[in-house]
C-alpha cells in the first residue's frame, strides 16, 4: 500500500512539471509606480486620440461606440473610396489573421460581455451611401461571421503567437488566456486571478511589445490599477504597488 501511495504521489509530481513545462506563455509579475503609470498613460492617450482603429493597404478602418446603445466599425477601400461597415459594441482592435479580419469588441457593462468577429471580405458588408445617415439599429452584421458572443466576460487584447490566435479575458473571478473554439473561450493558462475591471482597455502598441491598460489611472487610491505587456509569449503583469 505505502509503494502504490508513494507511486502515485512520484506520478503526480512528474505529470505536474510536465504540464508546467509545455505551457506556451511565460508570466512573471512585477511592481510600478502611480507615477510611473501615469507617465505611460498619458503617452498612450496621446497617441490614441485620433488615430484610426485598423490600417493596411487596401482599407482604413474607423469605429464607433455609445456604450450599451451600439457601435460599428466602418471599413473605407483606399482605391475606390466606398465604405462599407458592421455593428459592433465597442471595437476594441482588429488583428488579419490568416488573411481574415478579426474584430474585437467588448463592454464592461452590466457584468461585462464580448463579441467577436470574422469578416473575410470587408466589400461583403453593408455598404454605405454618400450621405447616408447612420442608424445603429439598421446596421446589421451582413458579411461578417460570429466567432463568440458571450456575457458575464470582458476581452482586453486579441494577438497572434506562434501562428495562433489568443485572447486575455476576464470574468467575475480570474483573468486568463484562451483561444476560441466553437464558439466559446477555451482557457490555456492563467494570467490573473482576479477580475480585471476596466470600461476601455488602452493599448500601447511598439515594434516588439503592446502594453495594455486597465482600472482608472487617475484615481490613486484605486486598487487594481496596471497594465500587461505582451511581448511574443513572454507577459509581465505590472500592478501599482
Amino acid at each position: 500500500m505505502k509503494n502504490f501511495l508513494l507511486l502515485f504521489v512520484c506520478l503526480f509530481s512528474i505529470s505536474k512539471i510536465v504540464a508546467q513545462n509545455n505551457q506556451i506563455f511565460t508570466i512573471k509579475s512585477k511592481t510600478i509606480s502611480f507615477e510611473e503609470l501615469v507617465i505611460l498613460r498619458k503617452k498612450i492617450d496621446s497617441i490614441n486620440e485620433f488615430k484610426t482603429l485598423y490600417d493596411d493597404d487596401r482599407y482604413s478602418v474607423r469605429d464607433s461606440c455609445r456604450g450599451e446603445f451600439g457601435g460599428w466599425v466602418k471599413f473605407k477601400d483606399k482605391k475606390t473610396k466606398f465604405e462599407y461597415i458592421c455593428e459592433s459594441t465597442c471595437a476594441l482592435m482588429i488583428n488579419k489573421f490568416k488573411g481574415k479580419y478579426i474584430v474585437t469588441g467588448t463592454l464592461n457593462h452590466m457584468g461585462g460581455f464580448t463579441k467577436i468577429y470574422e469578416i473575410t471580405n470587408p466589400l461583403l458588408l453593408k455598404k454605405i451611401n454618400r450621405g447616408e445617415k447612420i442608424i445603429f439599429q439598421k446596421i446589421g452584421n451582413k458579411g461578417a461571421k460570429i466567432l463568440v458572443n458571450k456575457f458575464g466576460m470582458t476581452t482586453l487584447f486579441t494577438f497572434e503567437y506562434n501562428k495562433r490566435l489568443f485572447h486575455i479575458v476576464s470574468n467575475s473571478s480570474e483573468t486568463f488566456i484562451s483561444e476560441i473554439e466553437n464558439g466559446a473561450f477555451k482557457k490555456i493558462q492563467s494570467l490573473y486571478n482576479k477580475e480585471i475591471h476596466t470600461i476601455i482597455p488602452r493599448i500601447l502598441n511598439s515594434d516588439n511589445s503592446s502594453k495594455i491598460f486597465f482600472n482608472d489611472y487617475t484615481v490613486k487610491g484605486l486598487k487594481g490599477k496596471g497594465y500587461f505587456e505582451v511581448d511574443k509569449n513572454n507577459i509581465t503583469v505590472f500592478t501599482v504597488e
